[in-house]
This record gives structure tokens, C-alpha cells and sequence, in this order.
């Protein structure tokens, strides 16, 4: 899965855009939100097309609201979407007509057992600090990352247009396996045009584009216990 992720900075230079992922840098509608702990059931920076020329980037909620929801609001957690799922006709609607990027400089997974979380005590100014054990995952060679996603449009209640966003999910590279049974999916440099363009509408095309990112391309690092020193209590 991916629930948590930091975006310190999005480049804006269009030179970077172009030479990273071919295409030109969105426009920006809204201020980028940046924090060093973006969470689901908020908003998130997010690029998606407009139009066939127009690509923008703009603010979503981090949760799939369908545009049939009576209210904005969901009693389901979409805030991942597997890959599994987008057989299913409304997820591949989505697929074939409102895909979006989100951009993040990396993320985070807690390390499972089992399906179980791993805990970790600490001792901190002599306090016991008690937190899952937890990697970030990073590129090695750029300091942004595109991962793919869908989003939705609702609009019931004539106060405007709100968006929401679902990053999707698959089977973990090796690297990722080591720690968690899903990984979300990062888009390849050259992938991430051809995923905000909306004349790209064949659901099964779409499907097989989404692969583990390359393990040898990631870079993991152990954000917690930050020493060895730290007291193993598995699964909680």
C-alpha cells in the first residue's frame, strides 16, 4: 500500500520537466501543498490533464469519492487502488478517462510480518518511544517521483467542483517485499506523459503498463528505530 508520503519541493523549472518526463511543467491553479507528512483523508498535490493540451496541477482529496456519492464523502478506504481492481467497470472508467500523477519527493512503508506490524521501543530523553518499524523509499538519480493514480469529480451540491484521488497499488519488487506486500506504482520517466494523455484510453494497454518499478532503481532506508539498539516487540 502507500498511505504516507513527504513533497518538500516540487521543481518548477521547465527544463527540468522537459528533460525529466518530456513534457512541459503544469500549471500551476493552486500552491503545491508541502509537508514532510502527507496522509490519507486530505488533500494532495496532484497533475492531471485538463484538456487534450492543458496539463494542471491542483489540490485533491486522498481518498476516491465517487460522483455518485449522495455526499463528499466515502465508508470505503480508497485511498489506494489495486491493480486488481481496475477490471472493474468503474475503477476502469477511471483508468481510461481521469488518471492523474502524484508527485513526491518519497514515501514510507511500515515493515510487516505476517500481515502484522513490527513495533520498536526506544528510549528518547528518557522517555519510551514505542513506534512501528518503518523504511522511506527514494530514487537514486532524481529527487522527485511521479506515482499513478485516479481520480474522480464530484459535484452535487453546486458549490463547485471537488476532486479525489486514489494512488494505485501492485505485487512488491524485491526490494519493497522485504518490508510490505504492496507497493504503489512509480511511474518510469518516459511513462509519465503517456499516462496524462488523454487520447490513451485502451483499459487493457493501460493495465500492462503497470509494473514493479525496478528494485536497483530505489534507494531504502530505515526511518525507525534509528539505531540497533532499540527493543524488538513483533507485532504489537
Amino acid at each position: 500500500m502507500c498511505g504516507r508520503f513527504y513533497l518538500s519541493f516540487l521543481p518548477s523549472a521547465e527544463d527540468l520537466f522537459n528533460q525529466q518526463f518530456g513534457m512541459p511543467v503544469p500549471e500551476f491553479e493552486y500552491p503545491p501543498i508541502l509537508s514532510d507528512d502527507m496522509l490519507p483523508f486530505r488533500d494532495i498535490t496532484t497533475i492531471h490533464p485538463q484538456n487534450s493540451d492543458r496539463i494542471v496541477c491542483r489540490p485533491m482529496f486522498w481518498n476516491l469519492i465517487p460522483d455518485t456519492s449522495p455526499k463528499f464523502e466515502s465508508n470505503k478506504t480508497w485511498f489506494n487502488t489495486r491493480k486488481e481492481k481496475l477490471e472493474d467497470p468503474y475503477q476502469k472508467n477511471l483508468l481510461r478517462y481521469k488518471r492523474c500523477v502524484v508527485p513526491m519527493n518519497g514515501f514510507l512503508e511500515n515493515k510487516k510480518i505476517n500481515g502484522k506490524p513490527v513495533y520498536h521501543s526506544q528510549k528518547i530523553a528518557g522517555k519510551t518511544v514505542r513506534k512501528k518499524e518503518n523504511y522511506k523509499f527514494t530514487l537514486n538519480d532524481q529527487p522527485l517521483m511521479m506515482l499513478a493514480g485516479i481520480y474522480d469529480i464530484w459535484n452535487k451540491d453546486n458549490s463547485g467542483a471537488r476532486y479525489s484521488c486514489s494512488i494505485i497499488t501492485l505485487e512488491p519488487n524485491s526490494l519493497i517485499g522485504e518490508v510490505h506486500d504492496r507497493m504503489p506504482f512509480i511511474l518510469p520517466n518516459d511513462m509519465v506523459r503517456v499516462w496524462l494523455d488523454k487520447s490513451v484510453d485502451d483499459s487493457d494497454f493501460l493495465i500492462d503498463l503497470i509494473r514493479p518499478f525496478p528494485s536497483e532503481k530505489l534507494t531504502m532506508k530505515r526511518k525507525w528505530p534509528d539505531n540497533l539498539s532499540a527493543q524488538t516487540d513483533l507485532f504489537g
